[in-house]
């Protein structure tokens, strides 16, 4: 019961109030077509929380969220020390964002509480969008390359193990010796002389010309 309480007072918090129908509408549309992840972090600095970025798995994905989080809370790019180059490039530029009217910047755009619904939806789509679209395919490919290494390690793998069984099922050397050493006697027997067909060791190629 208190649980729910907590919950239900969290949901209250959460909720913007918005001036006219079409403000309710803007917002509506912005929570249809902008990621919880990316929405969580805008709405979160708006309201001057923290924001927590999700672990989605994707190591350059993830990365992105969080500096793009940091640099919400700071209204500025965040501190890149340490961050994949990558990442730095997709974000630096957003906070000098050329338009029609002059440059902008992004993440103090999405702070702002007059900045409407739409126009965050549509930096979201043109800025943030097609950067993070891009990382989650990198990460998915890096993925698909790590998987395909290691299946083809365990292939090699395999196949070692079944050459080393192949070796070990061969017949020794010395079989191969003692036919070399029939060859002869046979030969000595019909009174030709004797040629050497091949020797393994010292031992054997005495036992065969001796």
């Amino acid at each position: 019961m208190e649980k729910d309480i907590i919950e239900k007072e969290e949901r209250n918090k959460s909720e913007f109030e918005f001036k006219d129908l079409a403000t309710a509408q803007e917002y509506s549309e912005w929570k249809k077509m902008v990621p919880a992840g990316v929405r969580r972090l805008v709405e979160s600095t708006m309201k001057g929380n923290v924001p927590l970025s999700n672990k989605t798995g994707l190591a350059l994905s993830d990365q992105f969220l969080k500096v793009l989080g940091e640099s919400l809370a700071q209204n500025k790019i965040a501190d890149l020390l340490g961050v994949d180059k990558t990442i730095s490039n997709l974000l630096s530029p957003l906070e000098h964002i050329k338009t029609e009217s002059g440059y902008i910047n992004v993440f103090e755009v999405f702070n702002n509480m007059d900045t409407s619904w739409n126009l965050k939806q549509k930096i979201f789509e043109t800025q943030i969008k097609p950067a993070l679209d891009w990382l989650i395919e990198k990460d998915l490919e890096k993925i698909s390359e790590e998987k395909i290494e290691n299946k083809n390690g365990q292939e090699v793998l395999v196949q070692n193990e079944s050459v080393e069984q192949s070796d070990g099922d061969l017949p020794p050397e010395q079989n191969e010796a003692i036919s070399s050493m029939e060859a002869g006697e046979k030969e000595k027997k019909e009174g030709e002389p004797v040629r050497a067909i091949f020797s393994v060791s010292p031992f054997f190629w005495r036992i065969c010309f001796g």
